[in-house]
């Protein structure tokens, strides 16, 4: 009597489950969702800091127009440097 290896029984071959890595994908996840909240945690700072530095000159009406270049500025920073 010969003994079958799995090469030549193929009722006997076993299919090999490869279940999704979970903690690496919400390792992965964690980190995605790090880069939006550091972009809109400038939002409640950015007038203020406009103010501060006094590149408006006491003009209020400005600080609006110099804030939307700061965020802006910070916007295309980001993607020119993703790849």
């Amino acid at each position: 009597m010969q003994h079958e290896t799995q090469d030549e029984c193929p009722d006997r071959q076993s299919k090999k489950v490869t279940p999704l890595p979970k903690v690496q994908i919400f390792i992965l996840l964690l980190v995605m969702i790090a880069e939006p909240i550091s972009s809109t945690v400038i939002y409640p700072f950015v007038n203020q800091f406009v103010k501060d530095t006094g590149i408006t000159h006491g003009d209020a009406r400005k600080v609006g127009h110099y804030a939307g270049f700061l965020v802006s500025a910070l916007a295309a920073s980001r993607s020119a440097r993703s790849t």
